[in-house]
């Protein structure tokens, strides 16, 4: 069992959390927060050491041909020829899909000296294809388009060898049925090993579950929280993550590319122990 422990003093929680489970008991999170009027408190995620390394193993677990369901360079399998890792981003338009593609295609932590191509399929917005095209011109990374779903495979097999293939998904509205429709006939048809929904902070968490639904159809693997810069305190993503138990690899939190991208381990963690130790506070009260 997990249990979250919030106030004023640090000192004093982790003094209750041994209260609770013994001199053994381990912290899994903890963070400062700060009320409107700028009064500071703490809370702490803690348990007994087996609940504690469960959660962690949760955490760490293989997710779609991947080593770890958080880990900021993914597992890159198969040959260049043979067999691309895949991954795409859907979601909102607005929410920065594509300048995180970019940023995932350069930065050399995420995957290094592999070889990295690019697909858009986002040939409805203004502007979108000749947005990544400057990219890819800038990042040396070949770049095709797809303009119908028969043209998806082909459009693929035009690109030279290369080991991950990153795709950039239209923004997804109610009002945009059949380009909806489209792009996801695209999409099937690339068989991406993940899909990652891009959700930008600052969204209710009505509204965030709400586009999560309208998502599931592209198959979503894993959440992304984007513009965290401008809202760095907002928790929504990562606790719709937690909700739904999805794993995160990334946070976009500004528009450097690549260096405003950040591993989500840390707080979605916090999200999952929260999650953990709330529906252990609701079996208690039950």
């Amino acid at each position: 069992m997990l249990k979250t422990f919030r106030g004023p003093s640090f000192e004093a929680l982790l003094s209750r959390a041994q209260d609770d489970f013994g001199p053994d008991a381990v912290v899994m999170q903890s963070r400062t927060m700060y009320d409107p009027l700028g009064q500071q408190s703490f809370i702490m995620v803690a348990g007994d050491p087996r609940s504690v390394a469960e959660t962690r193993e949760t955490m760490t677990g293989p997710a779609r041909g991947s080593a770890s369901r958080t880990a900021f360079a993914p597992r890159v399998a198969g040959s260049p020829r043979g067999a691309p890792l895949t991954i795409a981003l859907v979601g909102p338009t607005g929410a920065g899909k594509t300048t995180t593609i970019a940023k995932l295609a350069a930065h050399p932590k995420v995957f290094g000296a592999h070889k990295v191509a690019m697909l858009c399929i986002d040939t409805y917005r203004v502007g979108a294809v000749e947005q990544l095209r400057g990219y890819a011109e800038l990042l040396q990374v070949p770049l095709e388009v797809i303009h119908e779903p028969q043209d998806a495979v082909r459009a693929r097999d035009k690109l030279p060898p290369h080991d991950v293939l990153l795709i950039d998904c239209p923004g997804r509205s109610p009002r945009s049925g059949r380009d909806n429709e489209q792009a996801l006939q695209s999409l099937k048809r690339l068989s991406p090993d993940e899909v990652h929904l891009v959700l930008p902070a600052g969204l209710q968490p009505r509204v965030a579950r709400d586009m999560f639904d309208r998502s599931e159809s592209a198959g979503v693997t894993h959440l992304l929280a984007s513009k965290i810069d401008d809202l760095p305190d907002d928790w929504t993503v990562f606790r719709l993550a937690a909700e739904r138990e999805l794993p995160m690899r990334w946070v976009a939190d500004g528009q450097e590319v690549p260096s405003h991208l950040r591993s989500a381990e840390a707080r979605l963690l916090t999200a999952m122990a929260e999650q953990a130790a709330h529906i252990e506070e609701r079996r208690g009260v039950a």
